[in-house]
């Protein structure tokens, strides 16, 4: 294939003129041989969630669609957090509460013929997401590869972050995914603060929430800071403070640990003028709960010659069967924060975060010819290039890297590094502005479960019925599978399993399966599916909802366990005809009749052979439904 563009003529050029055109063609034909950076999801703003319907805008579609039948991750990038942490004290953004900051799940899409204002998925969410002032929500497609494998094509990314979309890549692959080019999110989350504009007075060490430009902006966190105190030392959430005059140093963003302190600043060693680091938000980390990296504060200047505080790292998130690689050196998984630039005889601005990396994955089969690096590094913090001591900017903390089962060490290398402070001057032995807390790789954690089923479930539902929740579902496909696990939740995060059911093992034909929750509770009930295979390994479906507005109490049957006939015993309105249906668990309808009770029972006799197992009864009237169960043996 003819390229379309020119060699420079290299015949008769002497010295440098020769190398630098040497080195030009070199750099066109490293630049052709380097894959591009792809970005694969699809991202859109949430503005409210109502039902099923979810209202979007700032939709971005460049690189993925929304479509029919495609999962989402619908995803809480921030909340209110700080609470009345508001007020010019040291306490200002101080983490009160987490809310629903970082949580996430996935959803499946219906109809997207609303957009680009709104789609429409299949349930109802499970958790609580908030559109406050002060909170961010987005949706992010899911995006599936493989039939069943796929190997990557092209070094994978996301979108940068930009104060309502992006910062997340998120794939599946029901298969072996095997990984030929880096994935990465490096310096794509909560965003870094700017430089002060030119200001001189004196060491002001209390100057912890401003809107004045004299001191350097607080880098982004897991709050949306609607206060308009935007400048000042303290952190807002796990964003780094602001350099504050003379010549303090940005604080580091915070993820798994707290970012490091900007640099005490020129003449302000007593009296320390530097960002404080953004907050550790590693407590809260769960299989639904993850974070961006904080942003790390700006440097504060009077010479012009200050730096902005970096980025913090994104989320990846990757679900998949097996995790291989395939290359010719080592390839890499990726979602560090950025460092920040050094400065001059100013503030240095302070270092991102690390961001979170969820690998979610049954098994990893990486060889030892081809690496693995997942890596969730914080950033190091600029150090100021003048002989006298200014600020130098805090290093960023580790993030977190997330694993389904084990830690993999064969030919895999986890790491979660905090960056290191910058140093406050360039004389030798200098102080440092403070680094990421904590022990290093402590960020890495184990044992969290997977995001999607091994199995092909075609549905999953939940009914109130009476005073009772059928929870039904069915498989396409099963493989190994050892049983289920129905759980159930008040608040969609913490959950308590209330019954086991034995799975078919291996199936290629529908399989249906139910279980009865004799004892919702008044309001919320979600519900989940986990799935064990023989291995042990599990994995969990989608959460349903059902709201228990009142409990109806049904009626007596007797005897139950029942053969060939039973009785139903209630407290019976008048001489009125009731309507008895009786429905096994797949909700087909075996026997009806009309009767009118006599002192309140009904007598059912059983006209033909039913299979054993548990059936529904319901009867009404047409002014009440009263329901119970028996079991046919």
């Amino acid at each position: 294939m003819k390229s379309n563009f020119t060699y420079p003529n290299t015949e008769n050029l002497k010295g440098g003129a020769f190398l630098r055109n040497r080195l030009w063609i070199v750099l066109m034909l490293t630049a052709f041989a380097l894959p591009s950076m792809a970005q694969i999801n699809a991202y859109a703003s949430v503005t409210g969630i109502s039902g099923t319907t979810i209202s979007v805008a700032n939709l971005n579609q460049t690189y993925h669609t929304f479509n029919n039948g495609d999962q989402i991750i619908i995803m809480q990038m921030q909340d209110n957090v700080t609470g009345t942490n508001t007020t010019n004290t040291s306490s200002f953004g101080t983490i009160s509460t987490i809310a629903s900051a970082g949580y996430y799940e996935v959803a499946t899409i219906s109809s997207v013929a609303g957009l680009p204002t709104s789609l429409t998925i299949t349930h109802a969410v499970a958790g609580t997401f908030n559109f406050g002032v002060n909170s961010s929500v987005q949706i992010i497609s899911f995006r599936k590869y493989g039939s069943p494998d796929y190997t990557t094509t092209a070094a994978i990314t996301a979108l940068a972050w930009n104060g309502k979309i992006g910062g997340v890549v998120a794939m599946q692959v029901p298969g072996k995914l095997t990984v030929a080019y880096p994935i990465t999110a490096d310096g794509l989350g909560f965003r870094g603060g700017n430089a002060s504009a030119n200001y001189e007075v004196s060491c002001e060490t209390t100057v912890y929430a401003s809107n004045s430009a004299n001191y350097a902006t607080k880098g982004e966190g897991i709050q949306l800071n609607s206060t308009g105190l935007t400048n000042g030392r303290a952190s807002i959430g796990n964003g780094g403070g602001g350099g504050s005059d003379d010549n303090g140093g940005g604080g580091g963003g915070g993820n798994y640990s707290d970012g490091g302190m900007g640099g005490f600043g020129w003449t302000c060693s007593a009296t320390p003028v530097g960002g404080l680091g953004g907050q550790s938000v590693g407590g809260y980390v769960s299989k639904s709960r993850i974070f961006m990296g904080g942003g790390g504060g700006g440097g504060q200047q009077n010479n012009g010659v200050g730096s902005a505080g970096a980025s913090g790292g994104g989320i990846i998130l990757i679900s998949a069967n097996t995790v291989s690689t395939s290359c010719s050196g080592t390839v890499k998984i990726s979602s560090s924060g950025n460092a920040s630039a050094n400065s001059g005889n100013d503030g240095a601005g302070g270092a991102g975060a690390g961001g979170s990396i969820v690998l979610s994955a049954v098994t990893f089969n990486v060889p030892s010819s081809c690496p693995l690096t997942v890596q969730g590094n914080g950033g190091n913090g600029g150090f100021v290039n003048d002989a006298g001591a200014h600020g130098g900017g805090g290093g960023g903390a580790q993030g977190v890297v997330v694993y389904a089962k084990t830690i993999p060490t064969t030919n895999i290398t986890t790491v979660t590094s905090n960056g290191t402070g910058g140093a406050n001057s360039s004389s030798a032995g200098s102080p440092t502005a403070g680094s990421g807390s904590g022990t290093s790789n402590t960020g890495v954690m184990p044992n969290f479960g997977s995001v999607i089923l091994p199995i092909k479930l075609s549905s999953f539902t939940a009914e109130l019925t009476g005073s009772e929740v059928l929870v039904s579902w069915s498989t396409a496909m099963e493989s190994n599978n050892d049983h289920f696990t129905v759980e159930r939740s008040t608040d969609g995060v913490n959950f308590t399993a209330i019954g086991l059911v034995k799975a078919a093992g291996n199936s290629n034909t529908l399989k249906a399966y139910s279980l009865i929750d004799g004892s919702p509770v008044s309001g919320r009930n979600v519900y989940r599916l986990q799935q064990t295979d023989i291995d042990g390994n599990s994995a969990y479906s989608q959460s349903v909802v059902v709201t228990v507005d009142r409990v109806i109490k049904g009626m007596t049957v007797y005897p139950n366990p029942a053969t060939d006939q039973f009785t139903v015993q209630f407290a019976a309105n008048g001489k009125e005809a009731y309507h008895l249906s009786l429905i096994d668990l797949s909700g087909k309808t075996v026997l009806t009749m009309n009767t009118v009770p006599v002192n309140g029972q009904i007598h059912v006799v059983l006209g033909s052979k039913l299979v054993p197992g548990i059936y529904l009864i319901k009867l009404g009237n047409g002014e009440e439904q009263l329901f119970g169960k028996v079991l046919i043996r």
